[in-house]
């Protein structure tokens, strides 16, 4: 029989399997040299999104969605007068399919920008680089599809993209400021919420003397679900992760040398193995590699079988949990 140090062992040996390429676009913000405050709100609902102010360091964030409509209001702090100079302000954003225009100009004092030269309706506009304060906003819609990439067989990565809201320039093209964000989709948002309620669960088991080697595992399940996200295969984290919070209705060990804890611990902490065993063969399926891994999986679900019915002697929940997982495995499989 398997002790709890074999398990972890084998449940972080599972997992180096799957870090290989991960890495997500990390947004990028305004230094606030230029750009002194900016918020975005959701054009439909009139929900604050973002809400940045440099000076006071106030700071509002919830996600942005692909094919979000925007208002992105900004607050930009011009220092110097240099009339010949053309600054010039674009955005990522496509047309607004509810707002007519790219750009409305909320600062009527503001010098630099004349009739003349400005054309609110196009994606970049020039302004003269009069000092003062410069309030604009711009409205439009993120790309619906930025964070899905389509890689055949049936296959769609979705990671988050990063998309330039304001971006102001020089007149050769330089960037001065930009005001840049990481745009997510509905999957991606599920995951992240499921993500943070798996950290604050840990968190709980570490403060309430959970047993280090079921936490061990816990974190190991857990580390392998972002590996996926990581990888753009967002519904394998999210079966995952909704997976390992299915096992918070069975009895979690605590650190305990008593016959009845070190029983509960292998059936409990099993689970958290076999969900391992349902992200490896989703990550190898991915790549089309599924002979070999089918068979694996096959005497997965035998073993569980029997496992299931000692543990339903145990504890009820433990077999439930277990035959769910047993019933995922074979949806797998096709069994």
């Amino acid at each position: 029989m398997m002790n709890r140090k074999t398990l972890a062992i084998l449940v972080v040996n599972l997992f180096l399997l799957l870090t290989i390429l991960s890495t997500v676009p990390a947004g990028a913000q305004s230094t606030g040299q230029w750009i002194t405050s900016y918020s975005v709100t959701d054009l439909k609902t009139g929900q604050i999104l973002r809400q940045i102010d440099f000076a006071t360091g106030q700071n509002i964030t919830s996600p942005i969605l692909a094919g979000e409509e925007l208002n992105v209001t900004v607050t930009i702090q011009i220092s110097t007068s240099s009339p010949n100079t053309q600054l010039s302000l674009s955005t990522d954003l496509q047309h607004s399919a509810i707002q007519g225009t790219y750009w409305e100009l909320q600062s009527k004092t503001y010098t630099g920008i004349s009739g003349s030269t400005y054309n609110p309706n196009q994606q970049s506009i020039s302004f003269n680089q009069n000092a003062g304060t410069l309030i604009i906003s711009c409205y439009g819609q993120v790309s619906q599809g930025i964070t899905q990439t389509p890689v055949g067989n049936g296959i769609t990565i979705d990671k988050k993209a990063d998309t330039v809201l304001i971006k102001l320039t020089d007149p050769v093209g330089n960037q001065l400021d930009k005001i840049a964000v990481s745009v997510v989709d509905a999957k991606i948002a599920q995951y992240d919420t499921l993500y943070a309620s798996a950290l604050n669960t840990l968190s709980q088991m570490k403060a309430n003397g959970v047993d280090p080697a079921y936490i061990a595992l816990y974190q190991s399940v857990i580390d392998g679900a972002q590996n996926q996200a990581n990888m753009g295969l967002v519904d394998n984290a999210i079966t995952v992760l909704t997976q390992l919070s299915s096992t918070q209705s069975s009895v979690v060990p605590v650190t305990s040398s008593t016959p009845i804890e070190s029983t509960l611990f292998l059936p409990v902490t099993i689970v958290l193995v076999v969900i391992v065993v349902i992200v490896m063969f989703m990550f190898v399926r991915a790549r089309g590699r599924v002979s070999y891994d089918k068979l694996v999986i096959e005497d997965q679900i035998k073993d569980l079988e029997g496992l299931t019915l000692r543990a339903s002697k145990i504890d009820k929940n433990i077999s439930v949990s277990l035959e769910s997982v047993k019933e995922r495995l074979k949806s797998l499989v096709g069994a």
